[in-house]
């Protein structure tokens, strides 16, 4: 039986993820933000409309990355925000070692890219604001409550707590 005009290819998401394999470091390198579709076919081994016809566009093919991320991120996420035994000294110290350790791992070049590329879009800012940065401050707010639950810390607002610890590292990071 034939398809259906607009239906997808069994294989639609398969190939989505195979395209972004032979992409992901490509997409994560310094020049991230001046790379043309035509570039990225031909990286991905594919022609421009089937780049196209998997990801629509440049920004959705970002988006689409930063999601692959944000999924691989949400372990680590869940680590952060899960209570922890230490005190408060120790254990936002072993976080600031963890955030490090990732930043050297890769992680940083998410932000960087995400925050080159996104700046200026309206696809690719709103996805790394959601995929990635989000999660990750959510993590830090609720460890941050966990010690304020305990009395270790002061009543203050967990948001500007959370970005007052991650931004220097951050900042600091992406200016290396």
């Amino acid at each position: 039986m034939a398809r259906k005009t607009g239906d997808r290819n069994r294989d639609f998401e398969q190939k989505r993820e195979q395209i972004l394999d032979a992409l992901q470091g490509r997409l994560l390198s310094e020049d991230a933000p001046r790379i043309s579709m035509h570039e990225m076919a031909t990286v991905a081994g594919c022609s421009l409309s089937s780049l196209r016809h998997h990801f629509g566009s440049r920004p959705n093919l970002y988006a689409a990355l930063l999601a692959r991320y944000g999924g691989v991120g949400k372990r680590y996420h869940d680590k952060i925000r899960a209570p922890v035994d230490q005190p408060v000294k120790e254990s936002l110290a072993e976080f600031l070692r963890l955030l490090v350790i990732g930043l050297r791992r890769g992680v940083l070049d998410i932000h960087a890219v995400g925050l080159a590329v996104g700046m200026r879009d309206d696809v690719v800012g709103p996805a790394y604001l959601r995929e990635i940065l989000e999660p990750m401050l959510q993590a830090v707010e609720q460890r941050l409550a966990h010690h304020q639950q305990r009395g270790e810390l002061r009543d203050v607002n967990l948001r500007i707590a959370a970005l007052s610890l991650v931004s220097p590292v951050l900042v600091a990071a992406l200016h290396q």
